[in-house]
């Protein structure tokens, strides 16, 4: 399935701590970011920089930088999440 997630939850029975721990399959979006970047038009200035997986935006959420911009271009221009951009130009 297109964007299949998965969330696991367990209680550890020493501490009564909640884990929460989610995946998703990230090849389809993978696959539909190279093809968006092979037929990327240039010209303008609004440009599709990258598309990420809602686990990655789960995360930023949870760490508290999902609307922090500076936070995004480090993670977007990591060579590492190169897979998530469509555009590939320096952010």
């Amino acid at each position: 399935a297109r964007g299949h997630r998965t969330t696991q939850v367990e209680v550890a029975d020493l501490d009564s701590e909640i884990i929460v721990k989610s995946t998703q399959n990230v090849e389809p979006l993978i696959r539909e970011n190279k093809m968006l970047q092979e037929n990327h038009r240039s010209g303008g200035h609004r440009k599709l920089a990258a598309r990420i997986p809602i686990v990655v935006w789960n995360k930023a959420v949870r760490e508290g930088w999902a609307h922090d911009q500076s936070a995004w271009k480090k993670y977007l221009n990591d060579p590492d999440n190169k897979k998530f951009r469509v555009w590939e130009g320096r952010l």
